[in-house]
């Protein structure tokens, strides 16, 4: 249906309408698994307090329990029964954390990710009923490996961005930084990349448009390079 336009602004077209009941919040945890920046795996950092992400659990290790999962060994019982112990959930809500935590981390791997945290994992019920408590991810932030993107193609192919030149940079599978400069600068590495940035800054010059492209790239693609980095919007 629409509704009726209170300003100039054209009428709103409404397709579907989500109507859920309101939960009442008994208990909120907190939940994180990241990469670990030295390789062989990830950690998991559990908490029951809420609302402690990544840099709350750096900054405040004794807030957290970190459990080390190797990437062959990858989870196990024992992983879970640590994690679900640091969460502490009431005791009928223990079966309920295990299946998540054991989810959490499946779409952790399979999602390709290289953190997944949630500050609000709620003991909830309906109505104010005890017996009809449940386990419930309010939010999760998620971040996706870029390097991923040919295996996650539905996830990066719902990512959409509103400006037109990072649009079609994605698109491409052109990474595109966007700077307040004069020098636009083509690469194709990452690393080559930043070499060039600092290159043009030492030389008293301002780095913009940075745009890197796949190193198998082909000269259509470092055509397209080219162009995003001449454009700005």
């Amino acid at each position: 249906g629409t509704f009726p336009s209170v300003s100039s602004r054209p009428v709103a077209v409404v397709n579907s309408v989500l109507v859920c009941e309101q939960p009442v919040v008994s208990e909120v945890k907190s939940l994180v698994i990241a990469i670990n920046p030295k390789g062989g795996g990830s950690t998991i950092f559990a908490s029951p307090k809420p609302e402690v992400n990544l840099a709350h659990a750096f900054e405040h290790p004794r807030d957290v329990v970190s459990v080390a999962v190797g990437i062959l060994e990858g989870l196990t019982d024992e992983h879970v029964r640590q994690v679900v112990d640091a969460l502490q959930v009431k005791d009928e809500n223990v079966a309920a954390a295990t299946r998540l935590v054991s989810s959490f981390y499946d779409a952790f791997i399979g999602s390709d990710a290289l953190l997944m945290e949630t500050g609000s994992l709620a003991e909830v019920s309906y109505h104010g009923d005890a017996g009809d408590e449940h386990l419930a991810c309010l939010d999760v932030h998620v971040e996706i490996d870029d390097n991923a993107a040919f295996r996650q193609r539905d996830i990066f192919s719902a990512n959409t961005s509103d400006n037109p030149v990072q649009a079609k940079a994605d698109e491409l599978g052109i990474w595109l930084v966007n700077m307040e400069g004069s020098v636009a600068c083509l690469s194709n590495g990452a690393g080559t990349g930043m070499a060039m940035l600092d290159l043009v800054t030492a030389s008293g010059a301002t780095p913009a448009n940075l745009a890197v492209f796949p190193a198998d790239a082909d000269a259509d693609a470092v055509a397209q390079s080219i162009r995003l980095t001449t454009r700005s919007e």
